[in-house]
């Protein structure tokens, strides 16, 4: 079964549904954000740029009581060019806003969503936008793994009184293998130092989240992607917090990442913790990560950081990180502003 034409093509039915209902539907919502920055390398060689990081215009229009239509076109920075970044179809269910609305078993919200999105693994995916992410790099742990996964397919999400609850389906997100001796080059026909990309047909996840009390979730999510034929190819797992009570906010996260290829199984692991506390208009923040690449020794990592709020939506912040393992260290000035 070919996930990759099936998720695509539920998209476009969608698509076309939502568009031939949109007479009834209200205004277009407009919105997007763009970030520049300046990047300051410590290391042998030391070397400062500036450049564009993010930029993402946004559209959203509701085309009826339940469903809801948005869209991205986001800038794509290693490619120079502008490209989709999500679209999709929200179709709200149980306990949701509108003639539907049925509030049993305490579901405050609901619903099935259809398309291109960021994947919800965890809790990093909720800040890939650099205008939500305090800190300008991301974590060690979700850089090496899972970081920006975005794909087509579809995913049923719910909200109740004491917790939250995601399932999705979707295309698998690339991943690669370095040939790294004779005879795995052997095997595969390739020269000692290739590259393998592997990417699995279909990609299935959950993630449950439970708040006991209002400032605290606790969640757990799992993921694990089929190759073309049906069997388990890759198993991402792990767990997170995350308390906030007044300016003060704390979270956590541990994920472990396993590739199971026709060669060996590769199997990496990390963690990340990070503080923020607002003051007025300034915020200061810091996060200590960890990684461990499959039969390497474990990589840490240091990042402070603060900001100060020029206006709404827009705000100056400044990184600094230090690699344990190494002397590549880096000061980051960005501006990321929204409209």
């Amino acid at each position: 079964m070919k996930s990759r034409t099936i998720f695509t093509g539920l998209m476009a039915v969608a698509l076309c549904v939502g568009f031939g209902s949109s007479v009834i539907g209200g205004d277009l919502e407009i919105s997007g954000f763009f970030d520049v920055v300046g990047n300051y390398q410590s290391s042998a060689g030391d070397k400062t740029s500036f450049g564009l990081g993010q930029a993402e215009l946004d559209l959203a229009r509701e085309l009826s009581d339940n469903i809801a239509f948005e869209a991205a076109i986001a800038y794509n920075s290693e490619a120079g060019v502008f490209e989709l970044g999500a679209a999709v179809i929200d179709i709200h269910l149980f306990g949701s806003e509108g003639k539907h609305r049925r509030p049993a078993l305490g579901v405050k919200h609901s619903g099935v969503i259809v398309g291109q999105f960021d994947v919800p693994f965890g809790i990093d995916y909720k800040v890939y936008a650099s205008i939500d992410r305090k800190l300008v790099s991301p974590p060690l742990a979700v850089d090496f793994t899972h970081e920006g996964w975005n794909d087509f397919g579809v995913q049923l999400y719910m909200d109740w009184t004491f917790g939250n609850f995601v399932a999705y389906g979707v295309n698998g997100f690339e991943s690669s293998y370095l040939v790294s001796d004779a005879a795995h080059a052997l095997s595969l026909g390739l020269s000692i130092g290739s590259e393998v990309n592997t990417t699995p047909a279909n990609a299935f996840g959950t993630r449950v989240g439970l708040t006991p009390v209002p400032e605290l979730e606790v969640g757990g999510s799992l993921a694990f992607g089929l190759n073309q034929s049906d069997k388990s190819e890759m198993l991402m797992f792990g767990g997170d917090l995350q308390y906030t009570v007044a300016d003060f906010n704390f979270k956590g996260e541990y994920i472990q990442h396993s590739l199971n290829r026709s060669i060996e199984e590769e199997t990496n692991k990390g963690y990340y913790f990070q503080a923020l506390y607002n003051i007025n208009q300034f915020f200061l923040t810091g996060r200590y990560g960890a990684f461990q690449p499959d039969g390497a020794d474990w990589a840490y990592r240091y990042t402070i950081g603060a900001g100060y709020a020029v206006a709404d939506a827009v705000e100056i912040r400044f990184e600094s990180t230090i690699n344990e393992n190494s002397f590549e260290n880096t000061n980051i000035l960005q501006l990321v502003g929204g409209f």
